[in-house]
């Protein structure tokens, strides 16, 4: 499978971060999503079950590209 990060216009499926600002992942026939929203949705899941985050949060854990 080819790294979607290489495309040139990638951008992430529920925000529509660009891949040149964030990292992304994806499946083959799935959506594509951003590091920063896989971040949101662990904070989210934490929250819900009364977890701490990893020092920092998620997003500090995951920085956007510079």
């Amino acid at each position: 499978m080819d790294d979607p990060s290489q495309f040139s216009d990638v951008t992430c499926s529920l925000c529509g971060r660009h891949n040149r600002q964030v990292r992304v992942v994806s499946t083959e026939a799935g959506p594509i999503i951003c590091q920063v929203c896989v971040a949101k949705c662990a904070e989210i899941f934490d929250e819900e079950v009364g977890l701490t985050p990893p020092h920092g949060g998620w997003s500090q854990r995951w920085p956007l590209k510079s």
